[in-house]
């Protein structure tokens, strides 16, 4: 058993980063978080994708719990199913950065504590990510779809604006240095 669990440790923890750093200086900067958590952003748009699938559905059907409360007869099993499974995907996505959020709240440089849950632990960071996306499957839908939805226009509403002003103010710097 403490094979196991020392193995799952260096897979997941610091000794992964430290042996990664070992061999690779460059794989601990800000540039490889950058693209780490592109990966898990291009993934956060890939899985929904491939759920709106109607051979997905087919296959989940038979396995999630709310499917029968959602889809009485006559109802549009096909299109809820479909964006039901892509809100609850994103869902766990939110929940992932809020907690990432609340983490890293109030870090001011890299050589802090803190500073290392950003920058590290990808293999804890990537299997609690799996977790908060598949246990998204199992909240009661009864409102869920439209609850989701509105604070998604929200979200979406507000990581429009600030990619925007991130947009404008690059090209601002970018003139002025040019």
């Amino acid at each position: 058993m403490g094979c196991v669990v020392g193995s799952l440790e260096w897979c997941c923890g610091s000794t992964a980063d430290s042996c990664c750093c070992a061999c690779c200086p460059s794989c601990c900067s800000l540039v490889t978080t950058r693209f780490i958590y592109t990966f898990f952003l291009i993934l956060g748009v890939i899985v929904p994708a491939i759920l709106l699938s109607s051979n997905v559905e087919e296959n989940l059907k038979d396995k999630l719990p709310y499917y029968d409360k959602n889809c009485d007869e006559g109802g549009e099993c096909e299109k809820v199913m479909g964006y039901l499974s892509v809100y609850r995907i994103f869902l766990g996505f939110a929940i992932f950065h809020a907690i990432l959020m609340i983490f890293t709240l109030g870090v001011k440089s890299q050589k802090e504590c803190r500073a290392g849950i950003n920058n590290g632990f990808w293999g804890i960071k990537f299997i609690a990510l799996i977790i908060l996306c598949g246990w998204s499957f199992w909240v009661e839908s009864d409102k869920f779809a439209n609850t989701l939805m509105y604070f998604g226009l929200i979200g979406g509403l507000l990581f429009i604006v600030i990619q925007l002003l991130l947009l404008v103010d690059f090209a601002h710097t970018w003139n002025e240095i040019w």
